[in-house]
């Protein structure tokens, strides 16, 4: 599974790339080191990052440039298997021609894209972790973890943190943004932490809030504060009885909330065995 990002350039025109792990090449083509495309356009100062999507197939990236040639012109952007800087009009044609049918095609992709089991997005089925789908039916609950899977997950998430983060520190100086830094930092250490997790329990707790994206969940419903404590501390409310205790004391004290299950989280790992 890779990530493909969409970078906003001068001059009007787009670039479509591809990472597997992080946002290194992101920062290779703002810093001017990237493709001969994004090196003749570089990317605006402001907001170059148009979009970011995980968990996609490598495959995915001619279809996502295609798609954007057809929003902005064939001239206008390059990615993909088309990273050819000066193209000859019968290359042009050939290009629109293909886009022309690119529609129904499109369609039938983002159908085939969702989780077969929850009706989710960011994953698929084999790696689906979900209690419940996504209309909020209850589902038959997994109770072992797949090491890859779970590896693999939080690297996805965790990229997908750092493009945001990435992102967001190219936006004007403003406190919305200050926040918003400060939460996708948070969430990145809490990521880091559930990956060292090698507890059985916690680790399939870790893998339903993800596949629920249970951390939207906890923002809308229990308030910004607690949303703060992340999944590690998500896994211990769940696991550790008195760590749930702990949580809804935690909830009133605002920031301080993902200190203290965190704190729990190391103190209960003896209780989970």
């Amino acid at each position: 599974m890779v990530a493909i990002y969409v970078l906003k350039l001068e001059r009007g025109k787009y670039y479509v790339g591809m990472t597997r792990r992080n946002v290194k090449r992101v920062l290779q083509h703002i810093d001017g080191k990237g493709a001969a495309w994004t090196k003749k356009y570089p990317p605006q100062k402001t907001k170059p990052v148009l979009s970011f999507n995980e968990g996609l197939r490598v495959s995915d990236e001619d279809r996502i440039t295609l798609e954007t040639m057809k929003k902005y012109g064939v001239r206008n952007v390059r990615g993909g298997s088309w990273c050819k800087v000066n193209m000859s009009s019968r290359e042009i044609n050939k290009l629109e021609k293909k886009i022309s049918t690119l529609k129904k095609k499109q369609a039938t992709r983002r159908r085939s894209r969702k989780c077969s089991r929850c009706g989710r997005t960011n994953h698929i089925k084999p790696n689906c972790y979900a209690r419940t789908h996504a209309d909020g039916r209850k589902l038959r609950q997994k109770e072992k973890v797949d090491s890859t899977v779970y590896e693999a997950f939080l690297r996805q998430k965790n990229a997908a943190k750092k493009a945001a983060l990435e992102a967001e520190m190219s936006k004007k100086e403003n406190q919305r943004k200050k926040n918003e830094i400060n939460r996708l930092n948070r969430e990145i250490k809490d990521l880091n932490a559930a990956s060292e997790e090698t507890n059985p329990e916690a680790r399939l707790k870790i893998l339903q809030t993800l596949s629920e994206n249970d951390m939207e969940f906890l923002r809308k419903h229990l308030g910004k504060g607690l949303a703060l404590v992340g999944v590690a501390g998500i896994a211990a409310a769940i696991a550790a009885p008195k760590a749930k205790q702990a949580l809804s004391s935690a909830k009133k004290s605002g920031v301080e909330a993902g200190k203290k299950i965190r704190d729990i989280v190391s103190k209960k790992k003896s209780e989970w065995k």
